[in-house]
């Protein structure tokens, strides 16, 4: 069942190991055992010495448990000096599908104006000719993409119009390629002129 989650967006069981990515069968938070369900998918993100834990089908204030720091983005080790072009992504399920085609991407924990620390933007600025930043395409995610305009990032998001099997709106890259497939995907980085 874990792996058959990820293949729907086209990850692969390689992809998940390289990406430290786990699947939870024991939780435990500040030594107490969480209890759960063994027909729960649970998966657990190893970020250096932080776990972030996502709970993929738990309603929206029991999917993510974390302690990673706000501003960690991952991936920034790969970003190489003269890279051409960089995206930021929200989420590691993005990094990962994007990365399949495009050589610098890295994500981070949440979509705000506080997600890329100083520090981090001036890195981004000097060893990159293009940053992008790819957040969701609904309201909240296209405001952050526009605050980090001011540092000279451009912004790429999911094109609006296309709608998940239950008529939802499809409002990042992981669930376009799930549902529309990675040609979709690559044909608007394409368009963009970003590969």
């Amino acid at each position: 069942a874990d792996l058959y989650y990820w293949s729907t967006y086209h990850i692969s069981e390689d992809e998940l190991k390289a990406n430290n990515v786990y699947a939870v069968s024991r939780l435990y938070i500040n030594r107490e055992r969480v209890m759960l369900s063994p027909t729960e998918l649970v998966f657990g993100y190893l970020m250096e010495d932080k776990w972030k834990i996502y709970k993929p089908f738990a309603d929206k204030d029991h999917k993510w448990l974390s302690n990673v720091p706000n501003i960690y983005m991952s991936g920034l080790q790969r970003v190489k000096n003269g890279c051409d072009n960089v995206v930021i992504t929200k989420a590691k399920k993005d990094e990962m599908v994007l990365a399949k085609f495009l050589p610098y991407v890295v994500s981070v924990q949440n979509e705000s104006e506080f997600c890329i620390s100083k520090a981090n933007i001036d890195f981004l600025q000097k060893t990159c000719r293009n940053v992008y930043v790819n957040f969701d395409s609904d309201e909240v995610g296209v405001q952050a993409c526009k605050y980090y305009n001011q540092f000279g990032f451009k912004w790429i998001n999911c094109p609006r119009g296309y709608k998940d099997t239950e008529g939802k709106m499809i409002k990042d890259f992981a669930d376009l390629a799930k549902y529309k497939g990675l040609g979709a995907v690559i044909d608007h980085f394409k368009q963009k002129n970003v590969i």
